[in-house]
């Protein structure tokens, strides 16, 4: 049997001189290897995708101010096992800009850095956040 999720998140961003986007170090037990990627979790009741996203980000970073892009939205898909049972997972990254450089961070995480698009893409893990980065950049370029 398959259990479903569904995640929201934002790709975030400040724009200095050149645009720095923000990773966050996922935290994990011991014997398990961190993993760089964005801010992101579950949608609780009564919340709707960009609630979610603005809880997350508020939760994992202390950042209480942003702005999101019209016009994007990226939804990713990919399968994975916890204790034994495949999961469904579901997340849709919307874009953040913020203004905010200085991060206090959850017990969830134990780093975060701003990147340039460059730096992000060789800290990223999975193919799926390096390809909604690579979006986010485009998109940013675009405008």
């Amino acid at each position: 049997m398959v259990e479903n999720e569904v995640s929201c998140g934002g790709i975030v961003f400040r724009k200095d001189i050149e645009l720095k986007f923000l990773l966050m170090h996922k935290r994990r037990p011991k014997g398990l290897q961190g993993y760089w990627s964005f801010v992101k979790g579950h949608v609780e009741e009564g919340e709707d995708e960009t609630d979610t996203v603005l809880r997350e980000l508020n939760e994992e970073t202390g950042i209480t101010e942003a702005k999101f892009l019209d016009g994007f939205k990226e939804v990713i898909h990919f399968f994975f096992k916890r204790d034994g049972k495949l999961i469904s997972k579901v997340v849709k990254y919307y874009i953040l800009q913020v203004r905010a450089k200085g991060i206090r961070l959850s017990k969830e995480h134990d780093d975060s850095l701003w990147l340039s698009c460059e730096e992000a893409l060789n800290k990223l893990k999975f193919k799926n956040d390096k390809a909604a980065l690579k979006k986010v950049y485009l998109f940013l370029n675009k405008k």
